[in-house]
């Protein structure tokens, strides 16, 4: 029997059962609920469908985007599906009391005045052009570097994107963590969609707009259970629209069994394929990174050189500033049966899971 394609799904707090239940909530459900089950139980009753669907439940906020990617990368997926959380958004005194004592730090008492004005609307103004330690642009490359990882093995990526509720529904209370939203919430959901948008568009990413499914389906009362978990009835809409894109004849082009990107979904114990290097200046990359011998093709900085060469893996050499850039140039220049890797991902497999404050946590 031919192996099924794959759809793996990363998912948060909202792709779980109702993990978190008091009686506020108007309603509770269990996992047998949610859209990747449902969405899997749909495709397996049909004999005819060609994509199988894996959950992965965890979020993916603070320091653990390796070990999600890692965790993505060992379903070796077709395609992948990121539903991210919103711990990136929530906004509250810390931040702008980190913000107010670095530009403390950084201004000269000869230069004149500084003042501050501090309201929901001057912080989720500070969100928005990416004065916080938080910001969209953050957030963005997060997921970018995530949806890079696959794109860079020619698998499909896919985010779901932020629901912007009326920060005044269920009177701006997100439940699971008793916390109010700013009335200004809208606001910064909109700058992380809007960027997230923008970033994954460089290198073909695409978006499915849970946004928009919920204003067409009957709005928040509809759809959340607060102002952030689905309702078991939007669950349902999620796992009806995803099957329909699944089922039909026009969904994804699943890999072949012999694409080299399947011994490179992780870092490979031994490496005998031939390599391209592509080092656009002369930083020693290879030399601190890679302790296996490689059999390098050719060093090139050029596109179609790289192109042009019988080696199947680019390796990609260059600083962290100019990386994302050249990943744009390359997947538009290469052919579709080359990859991308960078030289930390054929050196070790990363797994951590310390979050960007330093404490060990896994979600």
């Amino acid at each position: 029997m031919k192996k099924k394609n794959s759809v793996s799904i990363l998912g948060d707090s909202r792709v779980f059962d109702t993990y978190y239940l008091n009686d506020r909530y108007d309603q509770g459900y269990g996992y047998d609920k949610t859209f990747p089950h449902l969405l899997r139980g749909k495709l397996l009753r049909n004999e005819a469908a060609v994509w199988d669907v894996v959950h992965i439940p965890d979020h993916f906020r603070g320091g653990t985007v390796s070990s999600n990617t890692l965790r993505l990368a060992l379903t070796d997926p077709d395609c992948v599906y990121l539903c991210d959380g919103i711990w990136e958004t929530l906004l509250n005194k810390s931040h702008f009391k980190e913000y107010v004592l670095n530009a403390i730090d950084d201004h000269q008492t000869r230069d004149g005045e500084l003042s501050f004005d501090y309201s929901h609307h001057a912080l989720a103004q500070l969100f928005v052009e990416g004065k916080l330690s938080i910001s969209p642009q953050k957030y963005a490359k997060r997921i970018y570097d995530i949806a890079s990882y696959f794109i860079r093995r020619r698998r499909a990526c896919v985010w779901m994107n932020l629901i912007m509720p009326d920060p005044a529904y269920k009177d701006g209370v997100h439940y699971a963590g008793d916390y109010k939203c700013s009335p200004y919430w809208r606001d910064c959901l909109q700058a992380v969609n809007e960027c997230v948008d923008r970033k994954l568009a460089e290198i073909g990413a695409e978006t499915f707009d849970l946004d928009q499914m919920m204003r067409h389906t009957g709005g928040e009362e509809s759809a959340l259970l607060d102002q952030w978990h689905f309702t078991e009835s939007f669950h349902a809409v999620i796992a009806d629209a995803l099957y329909d894109k699944f089922a039909g004849p026009d969904f994804g082009v699943a890999v072949s069994d012999d694409h080299i990107s399947h011994r490179f979904m992780v870092a490979p114990k031994q490496i005998s394929d031939r390599i391209i290097v592509f080092k656009p200046d002369d930083k020693q990359v290879l030399e601190d990174y890679i302790v296996k011998p490689l059999n390098v093709e050719i060093v090139t900085d050029d596109p179609a050189a790289a192109a042009s060469a019988k080696a199947e893996i680019v390796l990609l050499a260059a600083d962290d500033s100019v990386r994302d850039g050249l990943v744009r140039d390359l997947l538009t220049t290469l052919r579709q049966t080359q990859i991308i890797v960078f030289p930390e991902e054929i050196s070790t497999i990363e797994n951590r899971i310390e979050s960007a404050e330093g404490s060990s946590r896994f979600n």
